[in-house]
Order: C-alpha cells, then structure tokens, then sequence
C-alpha cells in the first residue's frame, strides 16, 4: 500500500489561485483586473508556466480572503470549501454547450480527484 506522502499529487501555488478564483465564478481576466496585471500573466501563472511574485499572491490572498498557507498547500481547504467547488462544477456542467460537456466532465474530475487528495480523502 503506497504512503500518503506518495500518493500527493504535486499542486502548484499557480492551480491553487485558480481553482480558489473558479470556485469563486471569476475569470483569468477578471482575476487579471482584480490584482491590477496583466491577463496573460495570470494565465502564465494559473497554466503553471510562471511562479507568482511575492506581491501578486499578497494581492491574492486580500482580494480572495485566503492565507497565503492555502496558495502553498501548508493549509487544507475546509470541508465548506470542497463541497462548494464541487457544487459549482456540477452546476456549470448543466449550462454547457454540448461541444464542451466532455472537457468540463475532465476538468471536474480532476478538479473533485485534487481537492480530495489536498484533503486526505
């Protein structure tokens, strides 16, 4: 039977901030205008191509109302918090267009799959 430590997927600070800003309802662009950058700098960071400076996960957290130990994975997300990120998924997968329906269904799982690995489920 593997460890727990094993069996971690590796979440970056970068997916963290955008499945907090998606559970939430906003864009890369709305996040982008929120923390005063540029929208292709957040994508860079979200797509885990760019680590986030010091000062736009300060931004982050005040807009957003999260630690900083949240964005590092040193803080679980309660329990609230996994069943509201799953809840928003499933609601967005009722309004779709049928040419996304099989993507969503993938980032869902994998979105349900990180939360309970993050949260020792």
């Amino acid at each position: 039977m593997a460890k727990r430590a094993e069996a971690r997927l590796p979440i970056g600070v970068g997916l963290r901030m955008k499945l907090i800003a998606e559970e939430r309802g906003y864009s890369d662009a709305e996040v982008a205008r929120l923390l005063g950058t540029h929208p292709s700098y957040i994508s860079r960071i979200f797509s885990g191509k760019q680590e986030p400076g010091q000062e736009i996960i300060s931004r982050f957290c005040r807009r957003f109302g999260v630690s900083p130990g949240r964005l590092t994975g040193e803080e679980l997300p309660t329990q609230g918090e996994v069943e509201a990120a799953v809840g928003a998924a499933i609601q967005r997968l009722f309004i779709v267009s049928d040419s996304k329906l099989q993507e969503e269904i993938r980032t869902f799982a994998r979105r349900v799959l990180e939360k309970m690995v993050e949260s020792g489920g």
